[in-house]
């Protein structure tokens, strides 16, 4: 019997998006015809802070009476050197591993590596038989259309460790500052190009302004995995994000269902509605001129609230908002 493999990287802060992005790729899995004489095995890679309950909590989000699915989750077993990451939330293993599990995973000759704040709403069998074409992985372009969004990729293993590429990334992140650690090698990297998916694999940025790059949003049925990525997350109560209810009527199937969802921080909310005045705005300036000194305060109001965020994340200590988004 064929495997499909499929692989998460979390911390304890995203262990209820996983089990229910999990619970999610399962059922996808159990419905798909394609699926049909095929196991489904799943790896969780944890930076050893989930407990064995952790696991048997998972192992049941994975439970089928249809397919053949297995979970392993396990520490990270890999010594990474220090990275030059400004952004002190992305700079662990726990990001970084998307540069290592090809590595890691060697035994295995095609890998998924799907981020644990996504939600699986299509069958993803034929994201598994994409033809990479020679290339070491595919990913869906991010926002600059030239760089990786590395919450979906799948990967030649082979390919990619012929060509070396877990040390040579690993090279680059610490000798090159970045912000993006776990995206800049793909564009930095001789040879560590990419196949560029449709975005409908990874529709990153749900109902952000962001999407305006991309322009008007994809139809529900034509997307396969919804990524929530940035704030706000659907797993706090009151998210006004679209798709927040399809993915808490799929947390409602986990064992962990009987907690309440934490309440919508002001702060998250209000960076949800400024984002697309601001874009409205913007485009708003070719046809009204009025709107320009509006939208440029607007503008310098978000990015001061955002450097100033991070600066004192990084001078003042964790206190201040360097910790992990916690459930």
């Amino acid at each position: 019997m064929s495997e499909v493999v499929v692989a998460y990287s979390v911390n304890q802060a995203f262990l209820l998006p996983c089990a229910v992005s999990l619970t999610s790729l399962v059922r996808r899995f159990e419905a798909s015809p394609a699926a049909a004489g095929q196991a489904l095995r799943i790896y969780v890679f944890h930076d050893a802070v989930l407990s064995d309950a952790d696991a048997a909590m998972l192992a049941l989000c994975a439970r089928s009476a249809v397919r053949q699915v297995s979970v392993d989750v396990r520490p990270f077993d890999y010594r990474i050197p220090p990275l030059l990451c400004d952004a002190p939330q992305w700079n662990n293993i726990e990001t970084v591993a998307t540069l290592l599990l090809p590595d890691i995973l060697r035994q295995h000759p095609r890998l998924l590596f799907i981020d644990a704040d996504t939600l699986v709403v299509g069958d993803v069998m034929e994201l598994w038989a994409t033809d990479l074409g020679g290339r070491p992985c595919a990913c869906v372009p991010d926002y600059d259309a030239t760089s990786p969004n590395t919450g979906v990729i799948v990967y030649d293993v082979h390919e990619w460790n012929r060509r070396d590429l877990t040390n040579r990334c690993l090279t680059y992140v610490s000798t090159h500052r970045t912000f993006h650690v776990d995206q800049e090698p793909f564009t930095a990297v001789d040879g560590a190009e990419f196949l560029p998916l449709d975005r409908k694999w990874n529709y990153h940025g749900v109902d952000t302004w962001m999407y305006k790059r991309f322009g008007a949003n994809l139809p529900a049925d034509d997307v396969r995995i919804l990524h929530f990525n940035g704030p706000p997350r659907p797993w706090h109560a009151g998210c006004p994000r679209r798709y927040a209810r399809l993915w808490q009527a799929v947390y409602r199937q986990t064992p962990l269902a009987g907690a309440a969802l934490p309440h919508l921080t002001m702060r998250d909310f209000l960076s949800f509605r400024m984002s697309p005045l601001e874009v409205y705005l913007g485009e708003s300036i070719a046809r009204h001129k009025l709107y320009l000194l509006p939208y440029l305060v607007l503008r310098r109001l978000r990015m001061t609230a955002h450097y100033v965020r991070y600066w004192l994340s990084v001078r003042a200590g964790p206190w201040l908002g360097s910790q992990p988004e916690q459930l």
